[in-house]
C-alpha cells in the first residue's frame, strides 16, 4: 500500500497479473449476472446498453410491470436485453455494489484502505466487440477482470486533468502508450483523466470497474468548518436591512474571528482521525447486521459476557427513584443502583448483567441484558 500511495495513486497506471485468482467466485460471475437479471426487478438506470458506440434509449429494453396492483416503470426486460447483447451491445450495470453483497464486501475493503467513496460498475461485452469509444473518467478506477479477456489501450494523462468525463478521437491522441490484455484475476489501476479504450477478445468479457471518489482538501476542510458552525452561537438570523448594517457588520466580524480562532486552535491530529473515520462511512460501503443481531440478542441471558461500548447516553432521575436512560431516541428505566453501576463502567470493559444486578432473578436480568445490548450500551463479548 505504501508503494502504491507513493508512486501510483493519482499519478500513473499500474497493472498487476493474477492478483485475484478466484475473483469471479469471490466477487461476481456471469452466473450471478444471469440470476440478478432473471429476478425481473432491476430498473433503469442501474442497467444501460451501448450498441455500436451509442447508448440505446431506455424504452428499447425496459417495460412496466405490476407489483401488488401498483405499476412499476422502467423495469429491465430480460428478453429485450438479451437481444441487444446478442447484437453486440455492451451491458453496463451501475452501482452493482448496492445490489450484490459480495461486490459490496469487495468495495468496502477498498474504502477501508483508502478512506474514499467507492462505487462498482460491471461491464459485460460480447466476444470481439468494442466497449465505449475512447474516453477518460473523472474518478480513479480499479479494473478487475472477472471473466473472459479484454484488451485495454491507454494514452498519457493530459498535463491539465479535468475532473469530469470526456471523449476523444484516436486521431487526437495518437498511438497508445500502454496496451495490455486483462485476464481473470488481473487488476489495472487508472488515475482519473487517463484516456482509454477497450475491446473484448475471443470470448465474452466481464469486468468490474471500482470507482474511487477521493475527497479533496475543500471537502475535508468543509467537514471541519461545518462541525464548528453547528454550535448554537452561529444560529442567529442576521438582519440584512440597510438600517441594521452597522450592527450586523460588527456581529459578523465577531463570528468570523470566533471561527478563525477555533480553526487556529484545532487539534490537527484529532481532526485528521475524524476525516479517516468519516471516510469509512461514505456511501457505497456501509454495513450493518441489525436483523441478524436481533436474533442473537434474543438468545442472550443475564449471564452472557458483554462489553461496554463508547455509545453516549443520558440519564434522568425519575420520581419513583428509578433512572431513565435515553440513547439514540430510545428510553427505558433502570434501578438507581444499576444506573450508578452503568456510569462506573469504562468503554471496552467486560462484565455481565449478573454482576451488574446481583441478586436479581434470572428472568428480569435477562430482559434487562437484552435491552441494554439492543440499545447499544453493551455488545456481546466476542467468543461469549
Amino acid at each position: 500500500m505504501a508503494d502504491f500511495q507513493a508512486n501510483y495513486f493519482n499519478k500513473k497506471p499500474l497493472f498487476r497479473k493474477n492478483v485475484l485468482p478466484n475473483v469471479a467466485e469471490d466477487v461476481l460471475s456471469l452466473e450471478d449476472m444471469d440470476n440478478l437479471l432473471n429476478l425481473e426487478v432491476v430498473r433503469f438506470p442501474y442497467i444501460k446498453v451501448n450498441l455500436n458506440g451509442t447508448g440505446v434509449p431506455e424504452p428499447g429494453y425496459t417495460k412496466d410491470i405490476k407489483v401488488q396492483g401498483q405499476t412499476v416503470s422502467g423495469v429491465v426486460d430480460p428478453e429485450k436485453l438479451h437481444s441487444l447483447y446478442r447484437a453486440g451491445g455492451t451491458i453496463t450495470w451501475a452501482s452493482v455494489n448496492q445490489i450484490v453483497p459480495k461486490v459490496r464486501d469487495f468495495t468496502r475493503e477498498i474504502n477501508r484502505a483508502m478512506r474514499v467513496r467507492t462505487d462498482a460498475v460491471a461491464f459485460l461485452t460480447p466476444a470481439e466487440k468494442k466497449g465505449y469509444p475512447v474516453h477518460h473518467d473523472g474518478v480513479d478506477l480499479f479494473i478487475i477482470q472477472l471473466s473472459g479477456s479484454k484488451k485495454w489501450r491507454l494514452w498519457n494523462i493530459a498535463d491539465e486533468r479535468r475532473g469530469e468525463s470526456a471523449s476523444y478521437s484516436e486521431a487526437q491522441l495518437g498511438a497508445p502508450v500502454i496496451e495490455e490484455s486483462l485476464k481473470p484475476g488481473d487488476v489495472l489501476y487508472l488515475p482519473y483523466g487517463t484516456p482509454h479504450a477497450t475491446e473484448a477478445e475471443g470470448e465474452p468479457s466481464l469486468h468490474l470497474s471500482v470507482m474511487m471518489r477521493p475527497r479533496m482538501w475543500n471537502d475535508l476542510l468543509q467537514e471541519s468548518v461545518t462541525r464548528i458552525l453547528d454550535q448554537s452561537k452561529f444560529d442567529e438570523y442576521p438582519p440584512l436591512s440597510e438600517e441594521s448594517s452597522e450592527a450586523a457588520f460588527q456581529k459578523m466580524t465577531e463570528l468570523v474571528e470566533e471561527l478563525s480562532s477555533q480553526l487556529r486552535s484545532m487539534d490537527i491530529g484529532e481532526e485528521w482521525e475524524r476525516y479517516r473515520e468519516s471516510g469509512k462511512k461514505l456511501p457505497g460501503s456501509s454495513t450493518s447486521s441489525v436483523f441478524a443481531d436481533s436474533h442473537r440478542i434474543a438468545q442472550l441471558s443475564h449471564a452472557t459476557a458483554v462489553v461496554r461500548t463508547n455509545t453516549p447516553y443520558e440519564t434522568t432521575q425519575l420520581e419513583d427513584g428509578r433512572v431513565q436512560v435515553l440513547i439514540a431516541g430510545l428510553k427505558f428505566a433502570v434501578s438507581k443502583e444499576l444506573g450508578g453501576r452503568l456510569d462506573g463502567i469504562a468503554a471496552g470493559e467486560t462484565t455481565s448483567l449478573e454482576k451488574l444486578m446481583p441478586g436479581s432473578d434470572e428472568e428480569r436480568g435477562t430482559k434487562m441484558a437484552r435491552s441494554l445490548v439492543r440499545a447499544g450500551i453493551f455488545e456481546e463479548a466476542k467468543g461469549a
